[in-house]
């Protein structure tokens, strides 16, 4: 079985982290209640944007990768550092506090996503703790007027940088392929030469 790539540990991580927010519970609350459903977590937080939500289910979170980049560097060789662009649309019913409610929603998120606990909730992946960086972008806020009520909306967008762990590729380690040196005296033309014996088979 191919090991779980580490762009998807990172979104259950801030899904999980998400999840470990009381004042969020208020507003998300709810069990998962099908063991084998990958993309929801509990709590009407949700990794899959595919996922046909019921206005009941509503307030709701989807969490999911926008984009993935390298970083630029000028370190040689180049470490595998990655930016991810996560966005996050939070919905939910519209009414007299859902501006507040939205208000109160985005706060919490900004607050939670902070390195350590991130980190440590990868781990517990079983992933490592390779993150970077985190930086809120922006908050994009709407409504969306189709279907029988119309639904409050937030769009946040983070970015996240990460670096790839070094892995070992499975090859054999290389060899001299049997060259050695061999230096002429002073007086010599040369003053190095190289000399390599090719085996043959």
């Amino acid at each position: 079985m191919a090991p779980t790539p580490l762009v998807t540990l990172i979104r259950r991580a801030l899904a999980k982290r998400l999840r470990q927010s009381e004042l969020l519970t208020r507003f998300v609350g709810g069990e998962k209640t099908d063991p084998a459903d990958r993309f929801f977590l509990g709590g009407r937080i949700f990794l899959n944007r595919f996922e046909a939500w019921d206005e009941r289910d509503l307030t709701t979170i989807g969490l999911y990768v926008v984009s993935e980049e390298p970083i630029d560097t000028d370190i040689n060789p180049p470490p595998d550092e990655r930016r991810l662009m996560v966005g996050l649309e939070i919905f939910s019913r519209e009414d007299a506090t859902v501006e507040e409610r939205l208000d109160i929603i985005g706060r919490e998120v900004e607050a939670l996503y902070r390195l350590p606990p991130l980190g440590a909730l990868i781990e517990d992946e079983g992933g490592p703790d390779t993150l970077l960086k985190i930086i809120w972008l922006g908050n994009d806020r709407g409504y969306i007027p189709e279907g029988e009520r119309t639904i409050g909306a937030s769009i946040m967008a983070f970015s996240l940088e990460y670096q790839l762990p070094w892995e070992d590729a499975e090859l054999p380690p290389w060899e001299m392929a049997g060259a050695t040196w061999k230096a002429r005296a002073p007086e010599g033309e040369i003053e190095a030469k190289n000399i390599v014996h090719i085996k043959q088979k």
